[in-house]
């Protein structure tokens, strides 16, 4: 019986189901219209599955004189509970022990990225339908009903004024940013078309700056700010004629209501060590220049935020006087990924040079201690081989081991790393390693004691050896579902192998609780092909283990064959 092992969440560790976890959510997060624009609230677990809305009637204007020595009666105070069960939606996709041998990547990743665009357009589907079958509706044309409206009854300035006037009157709250108070509308393409020709439309180009955006915001007009949706209901062969009808949604704030998505509460700064993922909290960040941010790391006790252009450091001693301040020096960097600390102080790659950052100042590291890679007045050809790639930000690496920076960088115009810049921090000397194009670096070592290079082609090198280092990669127990005794008899692979010809390249180890078995797969050819090992272990449960040998390199893409009787 041939069985191909098919990984579960079950089989991930903890903190890569996290990263999953965290990832889908906040893909999720970016792409929900419908949703962003309704009051949350939170449902703790272990109670229950129907979330509460309380909504109080406002109190009457009071037009009766108050009389000397006598107390007037007390109002009552009224309030309209709304309930909502929370109910499970999902899908899945089925992969390959691949997963568990390659951990974070590529593929994964690109399923999450899929999964969110799903779980967003579902999530806004649930909500649109229920917030769009309510009975307060404006139809266009000065028309009483959906199957009046005709292909010139079309959204216009006139309609949105009239919608504003019918929320205010009916006194909807509005939502506040920036001090003034806004109505919110979700239209599709159509009614965007019909409204951004007009010149009272102010433009999302003249204000982002300032203000912070709604996901799918284009624009304001006439107090309203209007977000577009391709998920906008339309009423098939609703109209006259059978035409198809097209609707746009208004609303104020608290018009409908949410369960929040994910376990952060805002407000609950509370942490578990063994769940950090449930505690924390949001800390309201101030633009300044409208950059992006790039990195965020420790210095001490404080939290130093990279953006494209400058960085900010966030201070005190509990989130109820936390304080966000510009730094000086009016540095940033677009190469986030090359942030690294050394004591109290941070330092990463600018376009400029090395900023260094100590407190809340920012600065360049000495030029004169540092290579002609940022000198643009030294080699003027876009492609001089000493000068740092305009893109450098895309792929840029660094990290901070020992008393030395490394910073792995693509030069010449190159578009990935080809060259790593050492640079010693005691002596303040650099170094310059030619050919080498790390991805990014990672420590090994019982105490911590390596710095490995991950690098391009595949091979992770020891900084400071240059050989490849040995790797290893361990499935989870898998008894394939079921606890009877089997024989597992063969173990396939696809891949490649690179070694001297003819030698030992990786050993295959089956473990059961019987025991184990080795086999060693020997270099043939560096071409992707099948590799397999056939042998007879007993037990109720395996775990695969595969070990490199000195000097050696594996690759497996396609996947862990296992074959058993019984």
């Amino acid at each position: 019986m041939t069985t191909l092992n098919k990984s579960t969440n079950q089989n991930l560790h903890t903190t890569v189901q996290n990263y999953y976890d965290g990832k889908l959510l906040m893909e999720m997060e970016k792409q929900l219209v419908f949703y962003q624009g309704g009051q949350r609230r939170s449902l703790p677990k272990g109670n229950g599955k129907v979330v509460e809305f309380w909504r109080y009637q406002p109190f009457s204007a009071v037009t009766t004189p108050l009389s000397e020595g006598v107390i007037p009666d007390g109002q009552a105070l009224t309030m309209e509970k709304v309930t909502a069960e929370v109910k499970p939606y999902g899908g899945y996709v089925a992969t390959t022990d691949v997963l568990d041998l390659t951990g974070v990547n590529t593929q994964t990743n690109q399923l999450v990225h899929l999964m969110a665009k799903q779980g967003a357009l579902s999530v806004d589907h649930i909500v649109r339908d229920v917030i769009c079958a309510g009975t307060n509706v404006l139809f266009m044309g000065g028309k009483s009903a959906r199957s009046s409206l005709t292909s010139t009854d079309v959204l216009t300035l006139d309609d949105i004024r009239r919608a504003v006037r019918m929320l205010e009157k009916a006194g909807a709250p509005k939502f506040n940013r920036g001090g003034k108070g806004y109505y919110k509308a979700i239209i599709g393409s159509d009614a965007k078309f019909s409204l951004m020709g007009d010149p009272l439309w102010e433009d999302k180009a003249k204000y982002q700056q300032a203000e912070q955006i709604e996901n799918g915001e284009i624009g304001k007009l006439f107090g309203v700010i209007f977000i577009e949706s391709s998920e906008t209901p339309v009423y098939t062969g609703a109209g006259a004629g059978s035409i198809d009808v097209g609707a746009a949604l208004i609303f104020g704030e608290d018009a409908y209501g949410v369960v929040d998505l994910g376990m952060l509460d805002p407000n609950d700064w509370t942490g578990n060590v063994d769940t950090p993922e449930t505690g924390g909290g949001f800390v309201d960040l101030p633009t300044f220049d409208g950059g992006v941010i790039t990195n965020l790391y420790g210095v001490g006790s404080d939290l130093c935020i990279l953006k494209s252009t400058t960085a900010l450091l966030l201070y005190g001693t509990s989130p109820e006087n936390y304080q966000v301040t510009r730094m000086s020096g009016e540095m940033g960097t677009i190469a986030g990924r090359t942030a690294a600390v050394y004591g109290q102080t941070g330092y990463f790659v600018a376009a400029q040079g090395i900023g260094v950052q100590s407190g809340t100042t920012i600065v360049l590291l000495d030029d004169r201690k540092l290579p002609r890679l940022f000198d643009k007045t030294y080699c003027e050809e876009e492609d001089c081989p000493e000068r740092l790639s305009e893109g450098f930000g895309a792929t840029a690496a660094g990290v901070c081991f020992g008393e030395r920076l490394w910073f792995s960088l693509p030069v010449g115009g190159s578009a990935v790393n080809n060259l790593l810049l050492e640079y010693d921090l005691a002596r303040e000397t650099y170094a310059l390693h030619d050919g080498v194009g790390a991805v990014g670096f990672a420590r090994a070592g019982r105490m911590r004691e390596q710095l490995l290079a991950l690098c391009g082609d595949g091979v992770v090198r020891v900084l400071g050896g240059g050989t490849p280092a040995a790797a290893r990669w361990t499935t989870p127990w898998m008894d394939f579902g079921t606890n009877r005794e089997k024989v597992l008899c063969r173990v396939a692979l696809y891949g490649r192998m690179r070694a001297a010809q003819g030698l030992p390249c990786v050993r295959l180890t089956v473990e059961s609780e019987r025991g184990s078995k080795q086999r060693l797969l020997i270099s043939g050819s560096e071409e992707d092909r099948l590799h397999q090992r056939r042998l007879r272990l007993g037990g109720r449960r395996f775990r695969i283990n595969l070990d490199s040998a000195p000097g050696t390199q594996f690759c497996f893409t396609g996947g862990l064959e296992i074959e058993t009787e019984g």
